[in-house]
């Protein structure tokens, strides 16, 4: 009895999914104060990445991918540190974007604040969304002479946005 008790909690612990990334979850934008926005809710997710720049190649990287209306930002930390990666302020950068079918499409990103916004309205949230795999994005910052790649898995995004119609 003690033996089957044992499996069955052993089973529920290696399906439940500890690992924060590639999990999306909803989440609620706070305001220049710290306070909660009621109508800011949003969706995010951490993903896993490579960067290069002068001094290394190839090392890790972490993505937290925000979205707020239709609007993708994302905050880089290099080598998986918590600190937010210094980006270049008020420049604009191409994303290369790799569909499934390996159709590749260039989306104007901005950097702002330390994040870089998908600076088309909208349009890397469609392509995210118009896949059932994960989409490959390489990103470079030549103004920093930095390079990143990394997935963003929809699959997650997609099921939450179903669950909340």
């Amino acid at each position: 009895m003690r033996t089957s008790h044992l499996l069955i909690l052993l089973t529920l612990l290696s399906s439940c999914n500890t690992n924060k990334y590639n999990t999306w979850s909803i989440i609620n934008f706070t305001d220049e104060f710290g306070e909660k926005q009621s109508s800011a809710i949003g969706y995010e997710a951490f993903f896993r990445g490579k960067m290069e720049n002068n001094i290394s190649g190839n090392d890790d990287l972490t993505i937290n991918v925000q979205i707020e209306d239709t609007t993708v930002r994302m905050i880089f930390y290099e080598y998986n540190k918590n600190i937010i990666t210094q980006l270049p302020e008020n420049e604009f950068v191409n994303a290369r974007i790799k569909l499934s079918n390996n159709e590749i499409k260039d989306i104007q990103m901005f950097c702002y604040q330390n994040r870089l916004f998908d600076a088309q309205k909208g349009e890397l949230l469609k392509l995210i969304l118009s896949q059932n795999k994960p989409v490959k994005i390489f990103i470079n910052l030549y103004q920093i002479n930095t390079k990143y790649n990394f997935e963003i898995d929809p699959i997650g995004l997609k099921n939450i946005l179903k669950m909340k119609r």
